[in-house]
């Protein structure tokens, strides 16, 4: 089934990274996305609205954000370290990106790997290395901060066969986007251009 939708998707002149990636989507979604639909998926939050609008939620849903703020919150306690957890702080002015020290011991008491605006994608070019092209560190809210968290390790929140809110739509389609394509988390937004920003073709 797979090898027949990204066959005919490649003659009808999506990219390959395009046809790998709606698949995904379809596969962790138990969904079917039409190539017409799929053409129109512009931006990552054109593809959460559309896929939003496809799938079935809890009708006892449990907001998945705040549980993972508080789980958060309480590591820092737990570690005593002094950090504010209001929306709009932001999360490197209190805590270096480069103090990999506190950063493990956060994702150790909470279980889940942290977000590393210092480590590039996946496919990161030898030039990339010698002449940095972009930098992740600021501003970082603890909003977003919390959203990064949560989409690289979807897997581990979300219950894809009991959905709770389209916010989990939301984290999974992001953190799955950063998987396959191979990007560092912070250089996706829901406002991303899958082509201009992201270089998916």
């Amino acid at each position: 089934m797979k090898n027949k939708h990204l066959t005919k998707r490649i003659i009808d002149n999506m990219g390959l990274d395009s046809v790998e990636l709606v698949w995904e989507w379809e596969r962790y979604f138990k969904i079917e996305i039409p190539d017409r639909e799929a053409s129109r998926m512009s931006t990552v939050q054109e593809a959460v609205e559309y896929i939003s609008s496809q799938v079935k939620y809890s009708t006892q849903p449990i907001d998945t954000k705040r549980k993972l703020l508080d789980e958060f919150k309480n590591s820092i306690v737990e570690l005593g370290i002094n950090l504010s957890t209001a929306p709009n702080e932001t999360i490197f002015q209190q805590i270096s990106a480069k103090d990999y020290d506190i950063w493990k011991r956060i994702s150790v008491v909470t279980k889940l790997e942290m977000p590393d605006p210092l480590t590039t994608g996946a496919f990161e070019t030898f030039i990339d290395r010698i002449f940095p092209q972009k930098d992740f560190i600021e501003p970082t809210t603890i909003d977003r901060f919390i959203d990064l968290i949560a989409a690289v390790n979807y897997e581990k929140i979300i219950d894809r066969n009991n959905l709770q809110s389209k916010y989990e739509v939301m984290v999974a389609v992001m953190g799955i986007t950063i998987e396959k394509i191979g990007l560092n988390p912070f250089e996706v937004f829901l406002s991303s251009s899958f082509t201009k920003d992201l270089g998916i073709n």
